[in-house]
């Protein structure tokens, strides 16, 4: 790994002083400043698209993961066994901690924030999928893995266990895409062809002073915005089982940039309705080994059921 590195940085008019292992690559310690050095897994039409985007971005005066070029004036590196990499500026300071509420205020804020400037990036294409035919694949999806599983003739006790809480899942899954296609605001938007971050969560923020450095771009995408708002409560309150105050930090944040409607509400209420924590554990079932089925992953039901009463209860009270 260490020549990798050496080949790597070789490329880069960088000196470069420390280098520490983190979250998905390596954070150098440069002459230039903070950098990351991650392995690129995009194509390279996608990979041109969103440096684009995060360029952009920087110039509206956001902190983004641009890429830094190398001494070729190339941003992505080729090394010799064939895998890319990138290089990209970086922020020192404090993660986000989806525990404190000062945190998720200001994440809700610099999403809303976000979505402003991303509103005024041109952008001609639409959605590869809409979001209900997005849902109806899950739920097909779903319905393939209770047939599996039904067709065994050998059962382990978190395969009862799944078989058992299916139906209840299942029928909630298929209400929340009924009430996604009848939504107003769904309906007028559903070919929404305004950028979304695509991940925005704790992971891709860093606060430093009064600033927050964004990163995780690459799943940048055209779409409804919302969606990005959705996922980062979902994340966010899965970690604090549902604890309503956490879900009004964030929102409170993202409305002092993006004002939200009643029925932009709805809509996101609508997203969080979906069983999404039950179907990605029966995805996970699916893709893994399934002759040997560890006692962890009839905790992780247990736990999704537990969790999804929580927050059944929190979208009472959302509107």
């Amino acid at each position: 790994m260490e020549e990798l590195l050496e080949e790597i940085l070789a490329q880069y008019d960088l000196e470069v002083e420390k280098i520490v292992r983190t979250r998905g690559g390596w954070l150098l310690y440069t002459d230039a400043g903070l950098c990351m050095l991650r392995e690129v897994q995009q194509k390279a039409e996608g990979f041109e698209f969103t440096r684009n985007v995060r360029e952009y971005l920087e110039k509206q005066g956001m902190e983004v993961d641009c890429p830094v070029a190398n001494k070729e004036e190339e941003y992505k590196t080729q090394c010799q066994c064939g895998e890319v990499y990138a290089v990209y500026r970086w922020y020192p300071g404090e993660h986000c901690d989806f525990r404190k509420n000062p945190h998720l205020f200001r994440a809700g804020e610099n999403l809303g924030k976000l979505h402003s400037l991303l509103k005024q990036y041109p952008c001609e294409h639409k959605p590869a999928q809409t979001l209900l035919r997005q849902m109806e694949r899950y739920n097909r999806e779903m319905k393939r893995v209770f047939s599996y599983m039904k067709g065994k003739k050998r059962k382990s006790p978190f395969e009862y266990g799944m078989m058992e809480s299916f139906h209840p899942f299942y029928k909630q899954a298929w209400d929340v895409t009924q009430r996604l296609e009848a939504c107003p605001y769904y309906q007028k938007n559903a070919e929404g062809s305004f950028l979304c971050h695509g991940e925005y969560n704790y992971h891709n923020l860093i606060f430093h002073g009064a600033r927050v450095f964004t990163s995780g771009f690459e799943r940048v995408t055209p779409g409804m915005q919302l969606t990005d708002l959705a996922y980062f409560v979902r994340k966010v309150m899965e970690k604090n089982n549902w604890d309503p105050g956490k879900g009004r930090e964030i929102l409170l944040g993202y409305e002092k940039e993006q004002p939200l409607s009643q029925e932009q509400r709805e809509f996101v209420g609508i997203l969080l309705a979906y069983p999404m924590k039950y179907r990605k554990l029966l995805n996970q079932y699916m893709n893994g080994k399934k002759s040997w089925i560890s006692q962890k992953s009839m905790e992780k039901l247990n736990g999704v059921k537990q969790r999804e009463q929580m927050k059944m209860k929190y979208l009472k009270n959302f509107l």
